[in-house]
């Protein structure tokens, strides 16, 4: 009688979480922002704010904060606000001291896309933070016995090889750096600047200029993995679903799936309508990077060493940008085609109420990620943007061949 009991109250709490997936463990401590802290943190450091813990005792709060001890409270808003000014300046004095170079347009192009692609993610903090609960309670609800730990380290090995990269890149930079230095310095002295002074806006420049590429390198790097584990959490929800799917199941449970898939797709709907346009922006530097690194690697005439390893540094940064968040997306899409061809196939497994209303509901709505809603992210885009990359360098090479 008792087993009879004990199996009965395990069937109940097994229906209760199929039908209000999204609803259940309100109270359960974040699984990801407790398995990757340091990147929550790192977050919080660029100005995008942490989940709200409210709901946990004083004690726990304390513990947390002792965790996170390498992340701050004050937000660095003014003096990312104050080094992003100073890099604007800079990059439109460039134009006025060489007004034909097309480097310095360049560069001051790129450094507008940066600014923006940053305030887009900034803009974006609190969803990040919805979408992180929400997806912590669509996997306690569905229970995926999953271990995070090898994304884990991947996703350090990476942020470790991204500030391998970014120092590689630092020293090199300030090597190479006295030409531009000295240039600034004539500069201020033709504004009739004291030569003091001259000096110091020249260093403060150049220290500005590290620390912006220092800053947006890192808080890219930092959201691409953000984007690429939540493309790897929607493929793990994705495929419980098709687990149970497979399985012999109740009818009573039909309803609770199609919930649980509406609240996938949902999700996905919202991160495409949410960071659409971010990743644009975030794609178009990474190519607009790539190609402006490549060209000066294969048609500049003057180049030492050092800019050569400072200029593959760079390139290779915004590489691995490009390729983890186009393919994280390109896997997520054709895993959510998959789970949908899937659920068309089991259609007449469904009772005709529910083919009516919930199935259809959830099976006619598109549920992909684009950029900015024009292109859908597959693996042909991913091939073409690196094609369309190579062809204008080559195009443009040729251009300033016979000119």
């Amino acid at each position: 009688m008792k087993e009879k009991w004990n199996n009965s109250l395990k069937n109940r709490r097994i229906e209760m979480r199929d039908e209000i997936p999204a609803n259940m463990c309100d109270n359960a401590e974040n699984y990801f922002v407790r398995e990757f802290r340091l990147f929550f943190a790192l977050l919080r450091v660029f100005g995008i704010e942490m989940p709200d813990h409210s709901f946990l005792n004083k004690q726990t709060l304390k513990a947390k904060e002792k965790e996170l001890i390498w992340s701050f409270n004050a937000s660095p808003a003014y003096v990312f606000i104050v080094i992003f000014y100073l890099v604007t300046m800079n990059s439109i004095l460039w134009i006025i001291i060489l007004p034909r170079g097309s480097k310095e347009i360049t560069n001051t192009f790129l450094t507008l896309l940066k600014i923006l692609s940053y305030i887009l993610i900034i803009k974006k903090r609190r969803t990040i933070v919805r979408i992180i609960d929400k997806f912590n309670k669509l996997r306690n609800a569905l229970g995926p016995q999953y271990n995070f730990r090898l994304e884990k380290r991947i996703y350090t090995v990476y942020f470790l090889f991204v500030l391998i990269l970014f120092a590689v890149w630092s020293i090199m930079f300030s090597l190479t750096a006295s030409r531009r230095q000295e240039f600034s310095k004539v500069f201020f002295r033709e504004i009739k600047f004291p030569p003091q002074l001259c000096t110091f806006c020249a260093v403060v420049l150049l220290m500005s200029d590290c620390l912006f590429h220092f800053i947006i390198r890192l808080s890219f790097s930092v959201f691409v993995i953000y984007y690429s584990l939540i493309c790897r959490v929607i493929r793990l929800l994705f495929g419980c679903l098709i687990d149970r799917f497979h399985r012999q199941i109740w009818i009573k449970e039909h309803r609770s799936l199609l919930v649980s898939y509406g609240e996938i797709t949902k999700s996905i709907r919202n991160i495409d309508r949410e960071f659409s346009f971010a990743i644009f922006a975030i794609i178009i530097v990474n190519m607009v990077e790539l190609f402006w690194g490549g060209y000066r690697l294969a048609f500049r005439s003057r180049r030492n060493t050092k800019y050569v390893i400072a200029l593959i540094c760079s390139a290779s940064c915004y590489l691995t940008f490009q390729l983890l968040i186009m393919i994280s997306a390109c896997m997520t899409n054709e895993m959510a085609e998959k789970v949908k061809n899937t659920l068309l196939c089991m259609k007449y497994r469904f009772s005709r109420d529910l083919r009516e209303t919930k199935f259809k509901e959830v099976s006619t709505k598109e549920n992909n990620l684009t950029l900015w809603k024009m292109y859908f992210l597959d693996r042909s885009l991913l091939i073409t943007s690196f094609g369309t990359v190579l062809t204008y360098g080559i195009l443009i090479g040729t251009l300033g061949d016979e000119s």
